[in-house]
């Protein structure tokens, strides 16, 4: 399911769900899914490799702006994009807050990073749905990777995961359509080559103890292309 660039509309959804009776539920078991030991890290490092697997993502960029591969490289090396995620999935800041998309700061920096992607020349409803679909999965495919009981609230967990999705711009469709969606864009674009390459040795350098774990969760494609990969 594709969408567009976000605005005042999904500012109000995003408030009125944070004000609703579901949004407490639904944030418990985000958290619980996330929070838990080794899940994070495992799904940051699929969602990396998800992302810089994929040469027509990482060449849509801001016009004159630096290569998607530099940026990266800087997010990875200063934990932003780490930083950003924690805060959309309501895990606690160093001040202890645990609010999630219910803190208007991290709605605001949610909707900013989707406005300033649907910016990009060459950005598509296709490639944001991908993005975001990436994320929802790969949270849920770590924590079931990493032995964790099934989730008994997974419609809770889904249901935040698509409100956070709108503020990018991105109606996430349902965990069934979302998982094939990774896996078909991938079989359709993912290629190693020597950004990608490059990326990952940066990636390995940081945080190799999630590498192994995080290739487990990508796409069949993605798992090929890296498994022996020196």
């Amino acid at each position: 399911m594709v969408g567009g660039s976000p605005g005042s509309r999904s500012v109000a959804r995003a408030e009125a769900y944070a004000a609703s009776a579901e949004f407490e539920r639904d944030l418990s078991a985000v958290r619980h899914v996330w929070g838990s030991r080794g899940v994070i890290g495992t799904a940051g490092m699929g969602i990396f490799m998800s992302y810089s697997l994929v040469p027509i993502l990482t060449a849509v960029r801001r016009e004159h702006g630096l290569p998607r591969t530099a940026t990266m490289r800087l997010g990875l090396e200063s934990r932003r994009e780490r930083q950003f995620l924690s805060g959309m999935v309501g895990l606690p800041s160093a001040g202890g807050t645990i609010l999630g998309i219910g803190d208007r700061g991290i709605r605001q920096s949610v909707l900013d990073l989707g406005v300033a992607h649907w910016s990009y020349p060459g950005m598509t409803g296709e490639f944001m749905t991908y993005v975001a679909s990436v994320i929802a999965v790969c949270g849920l495919r770590a924590y079931r990777a990493l032995g964790k009981p099934e989730l008994s609230v997974l419609p809770a967990y889904w249901s935040y995961m698509t409100e956070a999705s709108q503020l990018l711009g991105v109606s996430l469709p349902d965990e069934s359509t979302a998982s094939r969606t990774v896996e078909d864009f991938a079989d359709r674009h993912a290629e190693l080559d020597g950004d990608a390459y490059s990326l990952l040795q940066d990636l390995r350098s940081v945080h190799g103890k999630y590498y192994v774990s995080g290739l487990a969760i990508c796409s069949a494609r993605i798992r090929v292309l890296l498994e022996g990969c020196p």
